[in-house]
């Protein structure tokens, strides 16, 4: 995820704040966390699907070094197994701890 905070310190009010700059550096195109498609869909489907929001709750609750470093080698794996472009972004939003910390609120509002 090539996305990057522009300040505040709640990951909500982040959301709208936070940007993307493309691949392209020369590109003034910026995005929201909340542009991030496959992030979205991913936590959507974790309300809709309890083996995945199990699971996802399982690595959210991770201290952050911890959950970094899996996320690091999954997506290690994933790009050398040619997973969707959607779901590699989407997991590596989740690097990020506001993003991290947002996306468990979420996923825990699901199971309420």
């Amino acid at each position: 995820c090539v996305l990057q905070r522009t300040g505040g310190s709640s990951a909500r009010a982040q959301s709208g704040r936070a940007t993307a700059r493309n691949a392209d550096p020369l590109k003034s195109e910026r995005k929201t966390y909340a542009d991030v498609s496959g992030l979205i869909t991913m936590l959507l489907v974790a309300c809709e699907d309890d083996e995945i929001n199990a699971t996802l709750d399982h690595l959210l609750l991770q201290p952050n070094h911890r959950r970094q470093t899996f996320l690091k080698k999954l997506l290690l794996t994933l790009r050398e197994k040619k997973a969707p472009a959607d779901l590699i972004e989407a997991m590596a939003c989740l690097i990020d701890d506001t993003v991290a910390e947002q996306a468990y609120v979420e996923i825990y509002r699901c199971k309420r």
